[in-house]
This record gives C-alpha cells, structure tokens and sequence, in this order.
C-alpha cells in the first residue's frame, strides 16, 4: 500500500497532518494525485466547532478538490489515466424516491468527498469513483467545480417558475455569490449585487456588476429572484427577514447563505405578494450536466477569485487565518507541488 501525507480531523480544533496507507483503487474507483484543494466555509467550522456534518472520526476533509488521475481499479478506464480531473463530491445510491425524481441532493444515502463518509482532498492522494471525476481544461478551474455546481443549483431553482422580468439581486460577494451572479449573467439575467466588504465590491466591480454596499441604496426596490448567498454575515446584517420585502410580486427569494440561527419573519409579506421562499443544498445531475457548458467561461478568470495559495502542511494556519479575519479572503486553495 502507498504511504501519503494527508490531515486527519479528531474533533473541534484537532486537525494532524498523519502518514496514512493509501489502498490499491478498486473496480469503478481511481487513484488521484491531489493537486489543489479549496477551503471551504464547511471545512472552517468543522474546525472550529465540529463535527457537525462529518461522520467518521479520524477523517479527511476537503470537497473542493481534483488532480491528475494515477492508476485506475478497472482496465476500461485506462484512458483516465494520466488525465486532470475535478471532483464531483456527491455519492447518491441511485434507488431511492428522491433519485427517481432527480433529487440526487436529497439522497436518503447520500455521500460526500471529504464531508459525509469518504475522505477529501486536503491529502497528497485521494481514492475517488471513476464516476465521479469530471474533466477540466486547466488546474486552476478544478477548485471552481464544486461551488458552481452549487451556483447552477440556484439557478435552476430560479427557472422553475416564470418570472416578470429576468431581473436578480444576489446578496453577499463571496465564492459563491460571485458564481452565481456570473452563472445568471450568462443566462441572460440582469444581475445586482450587495456586499460591504471592499475587496469583494472590487472584484464584483472588476467583474462588471452593479454593486451597492447597503440595501438601502438600492435604485430598484423590487426583484423577480432574489439570492441570498450570505446567510449569518457580520458584514451583511440584514437576517433573511429583511430581504423579504426586496421580492418583487409573484417572485422569490432563494436562500443559498445558512442561518444556525432562528430567523422572525412575518409570512403576511409573502402572502400577500405571492413569492416563494425556496432552498438550495450542493447539486443534482441536472446541474451536472450544465457544467461542460458553462466552466470553460470560467478559465480566464478564474484566477480572479483564489485569494491566497498554500502547501498542504500550512492547512490549519489558514483555517486559523480565515477564521480571524475571513473578510479579507476570497477563496484560499491548498496546492500540492
């Protein structure tokens, strides 16, 4: 068996960089070599307060990852060796009601790379599904799979309805804000953002979008699809409940941003204007198959939204770094050499 580096979480704040033995891949699995690994806010408070989500002890996070592909378990996947690969995170059985419907999300077995079950990408190696890589044109784009698959889900989700005008606000310039503002631009969508923070209005600026600080000094007071991408944000105070009144009649407000938090809101504001508050959780095969569409759009730019690059021994020093002063951070991604 092969030997790699690879961090292992124990609990809340006990992250150890261990030699570990890496298994032969198996039939339908692949031996990767990590190249770049995206830290997410997921991996942050697991850190901080886990776990919450992840479900074996010792584990290997990190879900924003991808490489090049080593060796494969089964001779008809030859062809994958030797190729760069992103990771498509999510394991659905297939069986179930919700993956009959094409709700792969909501898989009543559903798994995750570096989440739920199977370990992640912060590691030299990783042993993932041949069916769960997904090819890329250029390494930078490998960190951009995951969180736009999730973007896209907004974005279908939005598309279920009719709307009187293809008119959006999303709320918060984060990764995913930003992705998701560019995935409803390329669809055609007129797209406003809010955000405070000054090097998220700047890259929102650089990329083209309308950005306002405050929503207070929004021109337009109302909008068919209104995203809110920011959740518990000590930068962007609004709380859900004040974004309802931002919905324009018969629209909606999508909630991508997680609230740990009770959140008041009178239902009579959406009553009365018949809008829709809907959710979104990671992706489903529907957005998977947007994805060769819309990433290579992505190469030119994204370099634009990594903020920092790191080797993989400094993992814990950057999710103490992103936990003090995360406002100035965009997307941090672990390189391995």
């Amino acid at each position: 068996m092969i030997k790699i580096k690879a961090w292992r979480f124990y609990r809340a704040r006990y992250l150890k960089l261990e030699e570990v033995e890496l298994p032969e891949p198996k039939e339908g699995e692949a031996l990767l070599r990590v190249l770049r690994c995206g830290v997410c806010q997921t991996d942050i408070d697991e850190f901080i307060a886990g776990p919450k989500i992840f479900n074996r002890i010792p584990f290997t996070p990190g879900h924003e990852f991808g490489g090049i592909v080593e060796k494969v378990g089964d001779p008809k996947y030859k062809y994958l060796e030797g190729k760069l690969v992103g990771v498509l995170p999510l394991v659905s059985c297939g069986v179930c009601n919700y993956c009959k419907i094409g709700l792969e999300n909501l898989c009543e077995k559903r798994k995750y790379y570096g989440v739920i079950d199977y370990d992640g990408g912060f590691a030299e190696y990783a042993i993932v599904k041949t069916s769960n890589l997904f090819p890329v044109e250029d390494e930078r784009l490998i960190t951009l799979v995951e969180p736009l698959l999730v973007a896209l889900r907004a974005f279908n989700r939005a598309k279920e309805e009719p709307v009187v005008k293809k008119k959006t606000l999303v709320v918060g310039a984060g990764i995913i804000g930003l992705l998701t503002a560019l995935v409803f631009r390329h669809f055609g969508w007129d797209v406003s953002i809010v955000e405070e923070r000054e090097n998220r209005k700047k890259l929102a600026l650089e990329l083209g979008f309308k950005v306002e600080d405050t929503l207070l000094n929004l021109k337009d007071r109302s909008y068919p699809v209104v995203v809110d991408a920011a959740g518990e944000d000590p930068f962007l105070p609004y709380a859900l409940s004040n974004l309802f009144p931002k919905v324009a009649p018969g629209g909606m407000l999508i909630l991508i941003g997680v609230y740990g938090e009770k959140v008041h809101f009178s239902p009579l504001e959406f009553l009365l204007k018949e809008a829709q508050l809907k959710t979104t959780v990671l992706y489903t095969q529907k957005e998977v198959k947007l994805l060769p569409k819309i990433l290579p759009a992505f190469k030119n730019i994204s370099h634009k939204f990594i903020s920092s690059a790191f080797p993989l021994e400094k993992l814990v020093e950057n999710l103490i770094e992103l936990e003090l002063h995360k406002d100035k951070y965009i997307k941090l991604v672990m390189v391995n050499k």
